[in-house]
């Protein structure tokens, strides 16, 4: 328990430099995959490090932000970049 706060704590401070959760998420969906493919799945770095690294969160507040300033497209698109990148930067992981 202990070591996952320790990596969650790491993820959230890796996450500062990117600063875009669009590319926070992506590079979490596809380093969570490259690692379940080759069997490293420590919670330490799962739960932990790609757990604080990622950010569901953001992700939904800023998809809200954008339906209450009725931003539709930026919505949809932010939304589906989002969702589908996600699901093919997994793809790959899981590839590679």
């Amino acid at each position: 328990m202990v070591l996952v706060g320790l990596g969650a704590s790491i993820g959230a401070v890796l996450r500062l430099y990117l600063k875009k959760t669009l590319y926070i998420n992506i590079v979490g969906a596809f380093l969570l995959a490259l690692l379940t493919k080759h069997g490293i799945t420590t919670a330490f770095l799962t739960v932990g490090i790609l757990g604080g690294f990622t950010t569901f969160s953001t992700l939904k507040y800023e998809l809200v932000t954008y339906y209450k300033d009725k931003d539709y497209v930026a919505l949809l698109k932010y939304g589906l970049i989002s969702y589908v990148g996600g699901i093919l930067a997994a793809a790959l992981g899981f590839w590679l």
